[in-house]
């Protein structure tokens, strides 16, 4: 476990490298272990001479903070932090103070940038879940005139003709005739169906 802890710990400043990382940045990122299992992990590490230790005293009663940096050479050094299709310039504690605000400029135009593509796919979505409620509002109300006509036709229609006098051609037409409105009547609304969810 404790192995494990510091495995966590030189991951963490190897990929942070080579900016000093609070003491307070390490807890929030490693396993969820209590201060002291940490703190003793820190130690160890700066003992083996992996992990160089500097402290801020800051001013009045504020509480001083402990920084740690990786002390390993020849370490690639990550130069900027991919936000989805967006990367932001990290800022580097090797680069020169006047040098810096530009960067600082930079992250936030991005940041702007970012913030408005989630917003336009948030209404791309938006457009999408309406446009969807608006086909199968349509769809409903037209299924449902349909059914309601079906069940008038239907009820409207004359009984089969099976008299056994009549001829096999004849009774296919008298029986046929009469369905030639309410065919009529579904293609005219298989139609409408067709051109209303279209739209």
């Amino acid at each position: 476990m404790k192995q494990n802890l510091k495995n966590e710990i030189v991951r963490l400043l190897i990929d942070r490298n080579p900016n000093w990382v609070s003491e307070a940045i390490i807890k929030n990122h490693v396993s969820k272990c209590n201060d002291t299992a940490i703190k003793n992990a820190l130690q160890e590490l700066c003992d083996a001479d992996f992990v160089k230790k500097e402290i801020d005293p800051r001013q009045g009663q504020i509480k001083s903070v402990d920084y740690y940096r990786i002390i390993l050479d020849n370490l690639d050094i990550r130069e900027t932090i991919k936000v989805g299709n967006i990367e932001f310039p990290r800022i580097l504690s090797l680069e020169k103070l006047h040098l810096l605000p530009e960067n600082l400029n930079e992250q936030i135009q991005q940041l702007a940038k970012y913030s408005k593509s989630l917003d336009d796919y948030a209404a791309k979505l938006e457009r999408i879940e309406k446009e969807q409620k608006n086909y199968w509002a349509k769809t409903i109300t037209v299924f449902t005139i349909l059914l309601g006509l079906l069940a008038v036709v239907l009820d409207k229609l004359p009984r089969t003709i099976t008299t056994p006098s009549l001829g096999l051609k004849d009774l296919l037409w008298q029986n046929f005739v009469p369905l030639i409105p309410f065919c009529s009547i579904i293609i005219v609304f298989a139609l409408v169906i067709y051109f209303v969810i279209k739209k």
